[in-house]
Parts: C-alpha cells; structure tokens; sequence
C-alpha cells in the first residue's frame, strides 16, 4: 500500500480504518424481501460468530449441530439457517468456533434473520429445541463481531485459495490495531511484506470494527502444516509485531459437517 502523500495513491490502511461508516448505515432503513440470502464471499463486510466450549462438551454442541443439518438434508427446503460456514481450532481451554456470514449492507442482516426464521419454523419446535441444546456446552468468550474487509490490504497469491470460503485451514492472528504514526508505519511494513510474499501467499485483511477494534490477518491454506507456518521472515515478522503486536494467532480449520454452505 503507498502512502496518502502520493500523488497516485491507493487508499491507504490508514484511510481504510477511517473510512466514514454513513453508506453502511443509511442501508440499516432498507427494508429486506422475504428471499434467501446470496453469499457474496468477496463482499465487504463479514459477521462473525464465536463459540467455546470445554473438551468434554465438543460431542454435545457438534452433536446438536449435525442432528440440526440432517433434519435440514431430510427436509429439502431452504438450508438458510444463518450459520453458512464453519472453522474451529483447538487449545488447551477446550474448543473455539468461528461461523462466518458474509454481507454488503445492513439490509443483508435483516434477510439472513428473516430466513433463519422461516428455517426454523419451517423445521419446527422440536427439532429447534433439541439444536438449542448443543447450548448447554457454551462457556465464555461467546459473542459475534462484524469485521470490516480492508481490501486493499489483501495478498492475492497466483494460485491456491483467496478467501474465507476457499480455505481448508486459515492461521488467523488478531492484532492491535495501529492508531496515529503507527497507523502510517504499518503502512510500510505491510507494503514490504506484499513485495516479497504477495505472489505467494494469500491473505485477508479486515478490521474488527464492531468487536474489539483489532486488526485480523487472514491466511488461508490448503494443508495445515501450510497454515501453522509462520508466513513472513524473522525479520518482516518483528516489524509487524512491532507496530500491531498479535493477541491471538490461532490455526483453525473448515468444518464441513457442521456448515450448510457445502451441503449437497
């Protein structure tokens, strides 16, 4: 990314994490037609959905998912229930889930709560009772963020995949997100590092706007062993920690069995 004082600049991550937010709100008064949301995977904005639970509750909350997909498989109607896409990664705690929902406005939220709906009523009281089971397994951290896409933070490697849904395994790093010079210095580390892994490697770049206001790295990969690799050099690595010092830097991988997005 080149910086603001270029006379033919792209946007810099620094304007990128300022950007006015009245486009996205003035979508909150749209209202939503009663359809099935289409997942735009390259849209600029994702929900994101974050579930722990212990190691001894894993069989009870995946149990209630997987019970919730067949009952959905056997029904043959709409698989919009809102939860399209599923990672989770372990650690010594217990287990974490990320679902992630990607939307372009306000209004997208609206139908994707307005076809949960239909899904569950459609399904019924029972089957909905026996999914809100897997609950009883949930301890904290539980909550949901919106991270906004900062695009032009992007790594789009020549081949392999480029997105959230592309993904088998993503190495996900939540960063402090840098504010006044360091805003600028990021700027430069970060263009250092797309000239000598851009062509390689993948990366998307959000900023967790309504959460906890970190910037989170995206690295999807094929093989795990890919995505538990450190993917900038020693010294591109320091640079970065020194201007966004990581939080969390966590390997989870794609759950198929328990997402609708890969539903036959």
């Amino acid at each position: 990314m080149n910086s603001g004082r270029r006379a033919s600049k792209r946007r810099s991550l620094r304007g990128l994490l300022l950007a006015p937010l009245a486009g996205l709100l003035a979508c909150a008064a749209v209202s939503a037609p009663q359809t099935d949301p289409a997942l735009d995977w390259d849209a600029p904005w994702v929900q994101v959905h974050v579930d722990h639970v212990l190691p001894s509750g894993i069989d009870t909350f995946e149990g209630a998912r997987r019970q919730w997909l067949m009952r959905l498989r056997a029904d043959g109607g709409s698989r919009a229930d809102g939860r399209p896409l599923f990672f989770s990664g372990d650690s010594p705690d217990g287990r974490m889930y990320l679902t992630f929902y990607p939307f372009a406005a306000w209004s997208d939220l609206d139908r994707r709560t307005q076809a949960k709906q239909r899904v569950e009523a459609r399904l019924g009281a029972g089957a909905l009772a026996d999914y809100d089971g897997g609950d009883a397994a949930l301890v904290p951290p539980h909550h949901s963020e919106i991270w906004m896409r900062l695009a032009d933070g992007d790594l789009v490697p020549a081949a392999g995949p480029r997105s959230l849904v592309d993904a088998r395994f993503l190495r996900l790093e939540i960063r402090t997100r840098p504010l006044g010079k360091d805003a600028d210095a990021l700027d430069a580390v970060w263009s250092a590092i797309r000239s000598a892994v851009g062509g390689r490697r993948a990366c998307r770049m959000f900023w967790s706007l309504f959460g906890r206001g970190e910037l989170v790295l995206a690295w999807p990969a094929v093989e795990r062993a890919a995505a538990e690799a450190e993917p900038l050099s020693a010294e591109l690595a320091a640079r970065l920690d020194r201007v966004a010092p990581p939080r969390l830097v966590q390997v989870v991988e794609r759950r198929d069995d328990l997402s609708t997005v890969t539903l036959p």
